[in-house]
């Protein structure tokens, strides 16, 4: 992605309101909260629930001033919900604690907001019922993200930062989105972001391509030897900025080498050249690199383009080929040999190769 969906992070996971349903669906079952919950209520016994969540911001209700990122979790209490119902507005925080670890956390512990018991469509007074919620359910670790808050470190996470997309569109498909920022990176703007979940997924992540070339781009110009800064990184391609020798035997120059974005591919050209007696020889090879998680892998394809080779002579060559057809035509033919067999081909795959490992 150009860096608009991820509003410049470097990698943006985002979970629907779906996701949030079936992890406090389990949180709450497998707990052991629900009948300590039930306790509080005065004429209430059930160990069933049932359980809705919204991440649209309440209305109804007043929240403190500066809370943001809440979750809107209705309880129902008994057969189907029907016996009485729990509403609660929970705050989701990154936690900084600790000194090499960022967490998202549902903060139950510190952040209820609001809270309120019905029974038969009836408000039931609790006396200090939030503080007393609070002390019964723990907080709960959504995402706990080991960083190294120093690091210039493009593999290495910095930051973590969190925020709830309200989408505004007909298909309401709101979500969570975790924010994550590399050695080498800057946060960016969450209130651009925009919800990037599929029509019916739990989630989906976002890929800034400025964040892919801080990762290629070391490797690259280590392996052509070349200084740090020989590439220029923009917000969807990083390009070579000099020219390179790579093949001294055949003097073969690297004039252009481009990663960019290519509707979900990540396209690779680059331009190669070779001059001898009477011919100037370039040519042009390009690839698709798809990554795509499939079944929990991490799957890469690439497609090779036809190399696309032009050689030009001068005049006065074209004059002397009348007497040295044959040699000339054989210079040709191994111009062009070297370029594609020798070169072109075998770059291209090196650089499939040097871009899927980093």
């Amino acid at each position: 992605m150009a860096g608009t969906e991820t509003a410049g992070f470097d990698l943006v996971m985002q979970f629907s309101e779906e996701a949030y349903h079936e992890l406090l669906g389990v949180f709450f079952d497998e707990s052991g909260i629900i009948g300590r919950i039930v306790d509080l209520i005065p004429g209430v016994d059930a160990n069933e629930f049932t359980l809705d969540v919204a991440l649209d911001r309440p209305t109804d209700v007043g929240l403190p001033a500066g809370v943001q990122n809440t979750l809107d979790i209705l309880l129902g209490l008994g057969e189907s919900g029907s016996v009485a119902t729990l509403r609660m507005v929970v705050g989701i925080v990154v936690d900084r604690s600790a000194p090499d670890r960022d967490t998202v956390r549902i903060d139950f512990g510190g952040g209820i907001h609001f809270a309120r018991v019905a029974l038969g469509g009836a408000t039931v007074p609790i006396p200090n019922l939030a503080s007393r919620l609070q002390d019964l359910i723990p907080s709960l670790p959504v995402l706990p993200v080991p960083v190294d808050r120093s690091t210039t470190d493009p593999k290495q996470i910095r930051r973590v930062d969190f925020s709830i997309v309200d989408d505004t569109t007909g298909a309401d498909r709101d979500a969570t989105s975790a924010m994550l920022t590399f050695g080498g990176g800057s946060p960016g703007d969450a209130g651009a972001l925009r919800s990037i979940v599929p029509e019916g997924g739990r989630g989906a992540i976002g890929i800034f391509f400025r964040w892919l070339c801080r990762l290629a781009v070391p490797s690259l110009e280590r392996s052509l030897g070349l200084p740090a800064g020989s590439f220029t990184i923009t917000n969807d391609r990083c390009s070579l900025n000099t020219t390179v020798r790579i093949h001294d035997g055949e003097e073969v120059d690297l004039t252009s080498l481009t990663l960019s974005l290519d509707d979900g591919f990540i396209a690779i050209r680059a331009t190669i050249a070779k001059s001898g007696f009477c011919y100037d020889a370039s040519g042009e090879v390009g690839a698709r690199l798809r990554l795509e998680i499939v079944d929990g892998r991490l799957v890469a394809s690439a497609e090779i383009d036809d190399p696309d080779v032009d050689v030009s002579m001068p005049w006065y060559c074209w004059l002397a080929a009348a007497a040295i057809g044959a040699a000339l035509g054989g210079i040709l033919a191994g111009v062009i040999g070297t370029i594609v067999g020798a070169v072109l081909v075998p770059l291209i795959t090196w650089l499939v190769v040097e871009a899927v490992e980093g």
